[in-house]
């Protein structure tokens, strides 16, 4: 992804000028992340208390 990232930039002088260079990592949560997202969003939309105790 980082190296992709990098060939852009290369390849476009106006991505250079518009976008500051980025550092890519792997989400912290992995896999789960997306879930993790998709759970917040519906938490988001439907304004439901959720008790993690």
């Amino acid at each position: 992804m980082t190296e992709q990232h990098q060939l852009l930039r290369d390849e476009s002088p106006l991505f250079q000028k518009t976008f500051a260079p980025v550092e890519i990592e792997a989400c912290a949560f992995r896999n789960s992340s997306n879930l993790l997202g998709a759970l917040y969003q519906l938490v988001s939309a439907v304004d439901v208390e959720i008790d993690y105790s």
